[in-house]
């Protein structure tokens, strides 16, 4: 019947994209940035693994199951442009077209600074809010209300950037990716302008499945540490990542503004008697060029996470006051 009225089915059906193409100089270019974002836990990693496995060159320091560059999601997270601009001259000069992953896009960069990265086209994939909410609530140990809060307001920010940035962008459904999996794998390469034959693009298909093993596996971490006290000007403590012996990286923040980024990376033998890793997890931080008071509120956080350490949140005449309590 469908056929005989000329209905086709598929005008109507919602495979979950929504797309502003490419218009002008921008439409027919062959040099492009694909910029890979969307909320932490909506898909990102799916996506940006599918891409890479498609051919596009997505950063040095890629590894999987996360498929993220970590030199320039640091210097995002640090908004170092001074380095940021050098990588993107040596990544231009090395690929005519080529992306990166960054989760939260919209929290580390403002919309006009999009113009730094040569010919943008932003793919963002979307998920469930409330399935968000609980692999956040799950992974960082946060309140699953908050944590829904938290998503709903992100998806609401991410989206009105992608709006004002003016340029080219796809909109993907993570859930119907899953249920429309071929139309997933078509809508990306075709708006990446990738052009891959009916065997590259099947091949694609096994990026398209949910709650990868490996993903999840590395997806839940558990942090630990604690800020013990000052100790001559030098602020003190240990953390690390629970099964890992890598040093971890720590973000500082004095009266809710970020003042420095750092490793807890120093050996102590009390953290080794203690069976804390190798005894490498250990932090002495010199706060003598910092603008931080006796009444300033200290925190740290790991980097790139909500898990704080335990102390963090007090002034730094309650840390100073630790030590002579020990």
């Amino acid at each position: 019947m469908a056929e005989q009225d000329g209905f086709d089915p598929n005008t109507v059906l919602n495979q979950g994209v929504i797309s502003r193409a490419a218009r002008g100089r921008e439409r027919n270019a062959a040099e492009q940035t694909l910029l890979i974002t969307g909320l932490a836990r909506s898909g990102t990693s799916m996506l940006a693994g599918m891409l890479q496995s498609a051919g596009i060159w997505l950063g040095d320091h890629v590894y999987e199951p996360i498929n993220e560059d970590a030199e320039i999601a640091q210097m995002l997270r640090a908004r170092d442009f001074a380095r940021l601009d050098a990588l993107i001259a040596r990544h231009n000069a090395k690929a005519p077209v080529w992306g990166f992953k960054m989760p939260d896009l919209h929290q580390f960069l403002q919309h006009d600074e999009l113009s730094r990265f040569r010919n943008p086209h932003l793919v963002v994939i979307f998920r469930d809010p409330v399935a968000v909410a609980a692999r956040n609530a799950l992974s960082e140990q946060v309140d699953g209300m908050q944590a829904i809060i938290d998503a709903t307001s992100a998806m609401h920010a991410l989206a009105q950037f992608v709006r004002a940035s003016r340029r080219p962008f796809l909109f993907v459904s993570y859930e119907k990716a899953l249920v429309f999996p071929r139309s997933f794998v078509d809508n990306v390469l075709d708006f990446c302008g990738i052009a891959l034959d009916e065997a590259g693009r099947t091949g694609l298909l096994r990026h398209v499945q949910p709650n990868r093993a490996q993903y999840v596996l590395t997806a839940n971490r558990t942090f630990e540490g604690i800020v013990e006290g000052v100790l001559e000007g030098r602020l003190y403590g240990w953390a690390r990542h629970v099964g890992n012996l890598m040093p971890l990286l720590l973000d500082l923040l004095i009266d809710d503004t970020l003042a420095a980024t750092f490793q807890a990376g120093e050996f102590r033998d009390d953290l080794l008697a203690a069976n804390l890793g190798n005894g490498n997890h250990a932090f002495f931080l010199d706060l003598g060029d910092l603008d931080v008071t006796d009444s300033s509120v200290v925190r740290i956080r790991v980097n790139g996470r909500t898990f704080e350490l335990a102390n963090s949140g007090m002034s730094l005449a309650e840390l100073k006051a630790l030590r002579e309590t020990r």
